[in-house]
């Protein structure tokens, strides 16, 4: 998704510099530029665009956490003199303190 949105500000702003013209003051402010201008006029789509694109974001990075936290606990913990004591409960606990940790 992102290369796709790269592409499309490649093909909307060919020919003009946002930044030269001080349309915007960094570049990390192209996305957003970008949304106002292809959804202008239509109340709520920029926004809609910018959630999803956040909510893509958040998604992607939850799944890494949980992917690392199944792994702490599959392949050192559980083994472990320590995790073979804990209980169902107590591991699902144990592993939500890894994520948040």
């Amino acid at each position: 998704m992102i290369t796709y949105i790269g592409f499309l500000m490649v093909a909307f702003f060919q020919g003009c510099d946002p930044v030269a013209l001080k349309d915007v003051q960094t570049i990390d402010q192209l996305t957003i530029l970008l949304a106002n201008r292809i959804f202008e006029g239509i109340p709520g789509l920029p926004g809609l665009f910018l959630a999803t694109i956040f909510s893509a974001t958040l998604s992607t990075a939850s799944s890494g956490i949980n992917s690392l936290t199944a792994v702490l606990w599959e392949d050192f913990i559980k083994d472990s003199t320590f995790g073979k004591n804990l209980t169902n409960n107590q591991t699902s606990v144990l592993m939500k303190l890894i994520s948040v940790g």
